[in-house]
């Protein structure tokens, strides 16, 4: 996953450096590098998913990503939620 693209509303926003498993084994951390001025989109509730080709009962998404290759969304949280 080192060197994914990071993007928010289609527009590439950073680039993951590096995934780890944690010591627990519970779940990944993952460091990433956000472009100059996105820090504005980080706030307690910006959620952040893997974007791949899917196929369930809501239907087929991700299909871009066959060409592009899969890459990480980030969906800005609310603006009065800041990380502290």
């Amino acid at each position: 996953m080192a060197k994914t693209t990071i993007k928010s509303r289609s527009v590439d926003v950073g680039v993951v450096e590096s995934a780890t498993l944690a010591d627990d084994l519970t779940h990944v951390e993952i460091k990433a590098r956000l472009n100059s001025g996105m820090e504005k989109l980080l706030h307690k509730d910006t959620v952040f998913w893997v974007v791949k080709p899917q196929i369930g009962r809501e239907g087929i998404s991700g299909l871009g990503t066959l060409l592009s290759g899969v890459y990480i969304e980030l969906q800005p949280g609310a603006k009065g939620s800041k990380n502290g």
